[in-house]
C-alpha cells in the first residue's frame, strides 16, 4: 500500500521523492488507463502536500504539466459519441 504523507521532507521523505511520484503520475496518465485512480492519487498527494509543493518551483511545474495534459479530451470525446449515439438510437426508436 502507498503511503503518500512519507513523501514530504518533514516526515523523512524528500523533494526528490515527490518529483518522482509526481512524474509517475504523469506518465501514467499518458497510457490512458486509471483515470480515477491517477486522480485520486493525485488529489490525496497534493491535499497532504501542498505547502511543500507550493515553495517548488519544480514540483509546481510537474502539477501544471499535468494539470495541461490532453489525455482526458480523447476519453471524453469517446463518452460523448457514445452519448450521442445513444441519443439518436433513442430518439429513432420512440
Amino acid at each position: 500500500m502507498l503511503k503518500s504523507s512519507v513523501f514530504s521532507p518533514e516526515n523523512g521523505g524528500s523533494e526528490l521523492f515527490m518529483e518522482y511520484f509526481l512524474e509517475t503520475l504523469f506518465a501514467s496518465l499518458k497510457t490512458k488507463r486509471n483515470f480515477e485512480l491517477i486522480h485520486f492519487y493525485l488529489a490525496l498527494f497534493l491535499q497532504i502536500h501542498y505547502e511543500t509543493v507550493a515553495k517548488s518551483e519544480k514540483l509546481v511545474g510537474i502539477v501544471q504539466e499535468i494539470k495541461w495534459d490532453r489525455s482526458w479530451d480523447s476519453l471524453r470525446e469517446k463518452i460523448n459519441y457514445c452519448l450521442c449515439l445513444v441519443n439518436y438510437t433513442r430518439s429513432a426508436v420512440i
